[in-house]
């Protein structure tokens, strides 16, 4: 786009210049590009020997003008904010004060900050009353106050303090310009204009500074003024506050690194020119095309993105503002030429709605004419949710009478929507709060689980999780944090977090994946126990890194997310929750919806007849039951998957007699399972990069054996040694007696593989039976077979769960009504665009879902972050896939699923029979983790729709990113591995990479 709030100006020249000729990633790749080129043509040997051609010396000029500003831009960045990061900002927590709200540029600011998180809590302070409507639901806090009353600037500091909390922003926005000249004002103008720019943004950041050097936290944002650096004429008192404002602004930031010993404190300048609000509604007469008069709402989207990026900076409105400053550092004729190009501002009347008393010095806001102060409209339609609270301050002894009462009480009364202020105090706090109504919660993310994938939660504001516990859970809100996103919940079912490792407790109970992959990227653990650790040990990890990012204050646990409709009016998540202990149901809003349930969560029913007339106990291994003893006991074990084999090496030798029903047959592989050594654990702890090549070889050698997995002559290969290796082990170690019964005549690989803890072993025990007649029905001794019936005390079924479905069986409606299951019939069965996202649903995210594997969990978080960005950012409210992307990717999925091991003709619960009798494997994926990592890295922006106020359905071009993205991998790939020679190049791990 070309264009922006303010038209074609040379802020749009400059913004599209950076995004593609001086954006480093296009431009180094692609001058480094044509270098190459350029010396296989002229078949020089060193960079002496090349002769460049004009084109190619733009290319470099390009690249080398690229680099240097993007490396001034970091080194901007991080000066400015101390090279310090602060990952604890949660805008659902934070307390906001934003001065001279009632309009303008404050009113944007406000009004931005609702975007992102509708439940945040302002507090508006202004003299003027409200001129905007405040969303039902928001959290805000209104105080009427002349800020140029140092009594009653502090006693709103105290009130502010008592009644809502230490504020963690300030934002200085109050202004006002009188238009006179130093000859022409009075001292009444001279000095409203010095208390309210600069003394009052003093005098509050005075105030509000010791909790945030205390706490080292927070954002102070003060809104300056080109006129700090170029003074136009007729506001000569205007222009001193505003130097006096950066100079506060300057000497603060390093009070703060060198005295306070808070460099997280993070300050924001906006330095703007003319923008239009009620106090300059005219055109300065300036060049529009470099000095345009600003849209409010270009300021307000500034200051917010900088508040939510976390970090402070200078934010130079227009851009060309930055180059103008460096003219100070130039001759000085050259300075002056530039300051006289502000004279065509003599005529501006910056008077429009201020007046001013000469004999008393009172300043008034006179809008509307008539003069008196209500609570507003806006107020006066939710005043049942408003509560009033007074405070004046009498001129005699200063002291604070409040008069507080809940609205309602005065809903019949006429003062509630009308007050004179001639009755009242001269110096007079107002304020008001309002909320969401009890039975609604409003948030901005929510997700439904807290195991490692996790759905945040919503209210009013944006991200929202669903009901199950997952392993991404934890990475959600630590990845989220570095979006500046704080405002999400998650919901769980169960009292606690760590979803299947929560759950499964049985005897036994392990991971299957070396723990080294099995944990977060950006949380290693260098002391597990085991290479595959238990349950407990699982458990705790994630517990810990719950703990360390403060997310377990944000999990309500014991609840069921029955519903989840999206409300096209609105624009959000209207979730359906049941409270178990209560059975209360309860409704929670949110922009954004993960669904982190999981496949692994529900039990499948035993399909034999008779469960409920065994008179001893029966339970899935997934509800363990502590309190049955099972020493010197008669046990049967249904099952013989991954659950099993863990469970019968860890009871076998307590029981009296454990009997196996095996139903199916699956492939053993040797154990690699071992103990960590201490030794091992120091090593990883204090050698830096251990832990990183420790996980890179592991996941190194998990990518490697996709190889095995393809219907290829390679992957044949490989899966006839590797199943040569698997018979030879199972044959060596487990009785000759049950090698009929257990060696599978499959393909390897076509069913979940199983590496031994102990169950070939075990099998030998004189106590154990291994029975692979099917069960005809469970009676009240045991089980009946053909060979007749095996008595039992205790039943377990480890007979695994409902697949499939990524949603866990939660009624999900989409756009027009849609439901997930409708969703999934339309294209054959359950899946997800990269895994994740699908068309008709906006905002609404699947982790650990359809197709993906093990890491998947993070790269799919990080695909959400980077396809809702510019949502965040205010370029639209919703995002989703098309259709024909969403069709083309999942036809695209399942033919190539059919060109692999999974689909050779085995029973797997990797498989559903779809209507047309054709098999549907809506659980694994058939391509590397290395390309989904790609995929999730690099979204395709073509494939998805942003819509809203500002994109309206438009897609996002990307040609540049590709672009680069294609010189920088084809380059890099071609000289390091030599596709067209190396033989990794005919393996389907490389293939993916040239679909791009």
């Amino acid at each position: 786009m070309l264009t922006s709030r303010e038209g074609f100006t040379v802020d749009v020249i400059a913004r599209w210049l950076r995004k593609s000729v001086l954006n480093p990633y296009l431009s180094i790749p692609l001058a480094t590009g044509l270098a190459v080129v350029l010396a296989k043509k002229n078949g020089a040997v060193g960079l002496s020997d090349i002769r460049f051609d004009t084109a190619q010396r733009v290319a470099f000029l390009a690249a080398l003008a690229s680099f240097v500003l993007s490396t001034t831009e970091y080194l901007n960045k991080w000066s400015a904010n101390n090279w310090t990061t602060d990952h604890t900002w949660d805008f659902d927590k934070e307390i906001i004060v934003v001065t001279g709200g009632s309009s303008g540029i404050g009113h944007s600011i406000i009004k931005h900050i609702l975007a992102r998180n509708p439940r945040a809590t302002i507090v508006v302070v202004d003299l003027a009353p409200l001129l905007w409507e405040p969303p039902k639901g928001s959290n805000i806090h209104f105080f009427k106050c002349d800020l140029t009353d140092t009594k009653a600037l502090k006693t709103l500091c105290t009130l502010i303090r008592t009644q809502v909390g230490d504020p963690t922003v300030l934002i200085n926005n109050a202004g006002i310009a009188r238009g006179y000249s130093v000859m022409e004002g009075s001292y009444a103008d001279v000095e409203l204009t010095i208390k309210t720019n600069l003394l009052a943004p003093f005098l509050l950041t005075k105030e509000f500074l010791p909790y945030m050097v205390r706490t080292n936290h927070g954002h102070i944002v003060n809104v300056g003024s080109m006129s700090s650096v170029v003074p136009p004429v007729r506001i000569a008192d205007y222009s001193a506050t505003k130097a006096g404002l950066t100079a506060m602004h300057e000497s603060l930031q390093l009070e703060l690194k060198y005295i306070h010993k808070a460099p997280k404190v993070r300050q924001t300048l906006g330095i703007f020119g003319f923008i239009r609000t009620p106090l300059v509604p005219f055109d300065p007469g300036q060049p529009h095309f470099m000095m345009p008069l600003l849209h409010v709402d270009s300021v307000g989207e500034a200051i917010v993105n900088s508040l939510y990026s976390g970090f402070g900076r200078t934010i130079y409105l227009p851009g060309i503002m930055s180059s103008v400053t460096a003219l100070r550092a130039g001759p000085e004729w050259l300075w002056r030429l530039a300051r006289e190009t502000t004279a065509s501002a003599k005529d501006i009347a910056y008077t429009p709605r201020q007046k001013i008393d000469d004999t008393t010095g009172q300043f008034e806001m006179v809008e509307p004419a008539e003069k008196s102060w209500c609570f507003s409209e806006a107020l006066t339609k939710f005043h049942n949710d408003v509560v009033v609270a007074c405070i004046c301050l009498p001129p005699s002894d200063g002291t604070v009478t409040p008069n507080v009462g809940r609205a309602e009480a005065w809903a019949n009364y006429p003062p509630l929507t009308k007050v004179d202020d001639d009755k009242l105090p001269r110096t007079i706090l107002t304020s008001a709060s309002v909320w969401s109504l009890p039975e609604t919660e409003f948030l901005t993310s929510s997700f439904m689980g807290t195991e490692s994938t996790g759905v945040p939660e919503v209210r009013d504001g944006r991200f929202d999780t669903q009901r199950m516990s997952k392993t991404s859970d934890t990475p959600t809100y630590s990845q989220f944090a570095w979006y500046g996103i704080g405002d999400i919940k998650f919901f769980e079912r169960h009292s606690d977090l760590g979803g299947t490792w929560f759950i499964n407790q049985y005897p036994g109970c392990a991971c299957d994946i070396p723990s080294a992959l099995y944990s977060f990227s950006f949380e290693s653990n260098p002391d597990w126990t085991r290479v595959l650790p238990p349950q407990q040990e699982l458990w705790q990890y994630l517990h810990d890194v719950a703990k360390k990012y403060s997310l377990i204050e944000k999990m309500r646990f014991g609840v069921n997310v029955e519903q989840c409709v999206w409300s096209e009016e609105r624009q959000r998540w209207r979730m359906n929750i049941r409270h178990y202990e209560t059975n209360q149901v309860f409704a929670h809003e949110c922009q954004f919806l993960f669904a982190a349930t999981g496949q692994l969560m529900q039990p499948r029913e035993i399909d034999v007849p008779g469960s409920t007339s065994f008179k001893g106990r029966i339970f899935h291994s997934s509800r363990w039951d502590q309190t049955v003893d099972i020493q010197d006991k008669k046990v049967v074990v249904i099952g013989n998957g991954c659950t099993a084999s863990q469970i019968v090496p860890a009871i076998v030798g307590k029981t009296k007699h454990l009997t196996q029903a095996i139903r199916t047959k699956h492939w053993i592989l040797p154990p690699v399972d071992n103990e960590n050594t201490e030794f091992m654990k120091n090593v990883l702890r204090h050698v830096p990069g251990t832990q990183t090549l420790q996980r890179f070889l592991v996941y190194a050698a998990a990518e490697n054996t996709l190889r095995g997995f393809y219907m290829t002559n390679d992957g044949k290969k490989y899966r006839k040694r590797a199943r040569a290796n698997a018979e030879k082990y199972m044959k060596t170690t487990a009785p000759a007696k049950y090698h009929d019964k257990l060696i599978p005549d499959f393909e390897l690989g076509c069913k979940r593989r199983i590496f031994d803890s102990g169950y070939l072993k075990s099998l030998h025990s004189e106590n154990l039976t291994l029975l692979d007649d099917p069960i005809q029905e469970i009676v009240p001794e045991g089980i009946r077979t053909r060979e007749g019936v095996t008595e039992a005390d205790v039943i377990v079924l480890a007979n695994g769960f409902v697949t499939n479905n990524a949603v866990g069986g939660l009624d999900v409606i989409g756009r027009n009504g849609e439901q997930m299951d409708q969703h999934w019939e339309f294209f054959g069965g359950p899946e997800a665009y990269n895994c994740t996202i699908a068309s008709g649903f906006p905002n609404f995210f699947v982790l650990l879902g359809h197709t993906s594997t093990i890491i998947a969990a993070e790269n799919s978080i990080n695909f959400a972050l980077r396809i809702i960005k510019p949502v965040l950012d205010g370029k639209g409210m919703t995002v989703e896939v098309t259709r024909e992307a969403e069709q083309q990717y999942v036809s695209q999925m399942q033919a190539d699923m059919q060109k692999t091991v999974w689909s050779t003709g085995c029973t797997s619960w990797y498989l559903k029979d779809t209507t047309d009798g054709k098999k549907w494997n809506g659980s694994t994926y058939p391509y590397s983790q290395a390309y989904f990592w790609y995929r999730c890295l690099f979204p395709d922006f073509g494939d998805l729709e942003i819509r809203g106020p500002t994109h309206a359905g438009r897609r996002r071009r990307t040609w540049p990113k590709k672009l680069a993205v294609a010189a920088v991998v084809g380059y890099a790939l071609s000289l390091l591995f030599g596709l067209t020679r190396n033989p990794l190049a005919r393996n389907r791990y490389w293939q993916q990479f040239s679909r791009i």
